[in-house]
């Protein structure tokens, strides 16, 4: 018997369908079943699953639905099955999908209640959940709709993502002006930071990239340049802590570490703030925009790795350094405590007159 085409597999017709199975992963056929017409689809079904019995065996559990168009349809082919009529003499009914019999089960009752059904048989775990699976896309018929075509040419693609790579660089490059006049050389540590930050994720675009074919997109590249300001904005809380510690009093070699302490909090936050946006849209959103979100929080956690690991240890050095102690204002710092004499700083040392010191006398300190 010739099998039937798979484009000739109608439901009211007869037709001669093949049983495969995997052998040393190959397909093997290892049955023919002339079937049809068709007693009963798919939409019958409401659902499936698969579980272990009583007796340790997987068993496929199907469940119809009430009614003439569910368990009364089953119902009436199980009655044929049963008595072994000419529509159904072998007793089996088969379950077919996309042209091949996935399973032929012999049935062993004339009726069944719609959820208390049971397929039996030689299953493993893999084999009884790919029955289940299979039984399932037949309760859920999923009809895909075209929502949108875009055909886009190899050049336009290549332009609009040189488009996003230049406003990514012409970014970059006002804020490391604006880094540098505004904190001088701590400017350039942020941007050192930047560095840091932007060689770790090109290593990991790369790494993903052969490993799991993943592609930097256009909305990929816009992550990228939204998580810069995400970056600087770690630096400049903590360089403002830094600058407000310095004008209550402190050296900048002491005021170091209680400042990187007082930002991290914030700084933490604020990044959580952001990984909770990206993972929202991620899971959310589908298509270009989950780009956007992955690369977002993938740029957001590595900024936390590089605030922690090269920021605060960068900083305490240049502000422990002999040139930020002669001239902080090259740093971006203040050049000493703001307030008055006699107001917030420091107090000049009280001298207490005695035996050494007349009254009215003045004294050094």
């Amino acid at each position: 018997m010739a099998t039937t085409p798979p484009e000739e597999d109608l439901p009211e017709v007869e037709v001669v369908l093949p049983q495969y199975e995997l052998v040393d992963g190959e397909k093997v056929e290892v049955a023919r079943y002339r079937m049809g017409p068709a007693l009963l689809t798919g939409d019958s079904l409401e659902g499936a699953t698969a579980s272990i019995g009583q007796t340790g065996q997987w068993l496929v559990n199907p469940t119809f639905r009430g009614g003439a168009d569910g368990i009364d349809l089953f119902n009436a082919a199980a009655a044929e099955c049963f008595a072994r009529t000419p529509t159904c003499p072998t007793g089996q009914l088969g379950i077919t999908l996309d042209g091949e019999v996935v399973s032929a089960p012999t049935i062993q009752e004339a009726s069944f209640s719609r959820d208390q059904i049971q397929i039996s048989g030689s299953f493993d775990e893999a084999s009884a959940k790919q029955l289940a699976t299979v039984l399932r896309y037949g309760a859920l018929p999923v009809q895909l709709e075209t929502q949108s075509v875009q055909l886009v040419s190899a050049s336009l693609g290549r332009d609009a993502l040189d488009a996003g790579l230049i406003a990514g660089a012409v970014g970059l490059a006002l804020v490391t002006l604006y880094m540098v006049a505004f904190y001088r050389l701590l400017g350039l540590a942020a941007i050192a930071k930047l560095a840091v930050e932007a060689a770790l994720l090109w290593s990991i675009i790369a790494y993903l990239g052969s490993s799991a074919n993943l592609a930097l997109t256009l909305a990929g590249v816009t992550g990228i340049i939204v998580s810069i300001g995400v970056s600087l904005d770690s630096n400049v809380v903590f360089y403002e802590h830094l600058k407000e510690d310095i004008r209550n009093g402190r050296t900048p070699r002491s005021a170091a570490d209680r400042s990187f302490a007082s930002a991290w909090s914030t700084i933490v936050k604020a990044d959580v703030a952001s990984l909770i946006a990206a993972g929202l849209l991620y899971y959310l959103a589908v298509g270009p925009v989950r780009g956007f979100a992955f690369y977002l929080g993938l740029a957001t956690l590595l900024d936390l790795f590089a605030a922690w690991f090269f920021m605060r240890p960068a900083v305490n050095a240049l502000l422990r350094s002999e040139g930020c102690q002669r001239n902080p204002g090259r740093y971006g710092m203040p050049t000493g405590p703001a307030g008055p004499p006699g107001g917030v700083g420091r107090r000049p040392p009280a001298v207490v007159p005695g035996d050494d010191v007349e009254p009215g006398a003045e004294v050094a300190p």
